[in-house]
This record gives structure tokens, sequence and C-alpha cells, in this order.
């Protein structure tokens, strides 16, 4: 039982990372600072941004792997000319990584 609520702990904790990432994203990719962006953040665009944050929720299972999911996305959006601030969760990724001791193999 002890280990069940430690699950969900943790679980509750990810969740929360993930979105406040996601919104602190958000509030950075609507400021009109990126003169590079060559689009207006529409919903694809809001969809990019939750593409690149809130797989962190899986980040203790798979932390390589949500480290590259949101690399990718974060590539794509800028790819694709939206606006962007700093890349959230791929900095909150490869901390995870990091601090969790993965390994590739």
């Amino acid at each position: 039982m002890r280990r069940a609520r430690g699950k969900h702990r943790e679980l509750g904790i990810d969740i929360t990372v993930a979105l406040a990432a996601f919104a602190f994203a958000v509030g950075l990719t609507l400021l009109p600072e990126d003169h590079s962006a060559t689009r207006e953040v529409d919903a694809l665009g809001i969809l990019l941004v939750a593409g690149s944050t809130l797989p962190l929720v899986a980040r203790r299972r798979f932390p390589i792997g949500v480290l590259a999911l949101v690399t990718g996305v974060s590539a794509l959006m800028v790819g694709l000319g939206y606006p962007t601030g700093p890349p959230v969760g791929t900095a909150l990724a490869l901390f995870f990584v990091g601090s969790s001791g993965a390994r590739v193999r």
C-alpha cells in the first residue's frame, strides 16, 4: 500500500512539472520577442508546444525517449517557423536524464 502511494505521489509531481512547463512554454511562445518566426501561433503551434512539454510526465520511466521526443518536437516548431522561447521541455528533459543516471545501450 505504501508503495502505491509513492507511485501516485511521483505521478502527481510529474504531471505538475509537465503542466507547469507547458504553461511557461505557452507564455514564452506568445511573447512577441521572436523576430525569426515566420508564422503566428495557432492551434498547431499550441499542439506542438504541448508535444514539447507534456511528455515530461513519462520522464521517470523513459528519460532518454522523452528527451528525444521533446527535442524533436521543439526542432519541428523551429523548422515550421513558429515563435519559440527557450526550449523549456528539452532543458528539463536533459536535466532529468542527467539526474536519473540513465544509460544508452
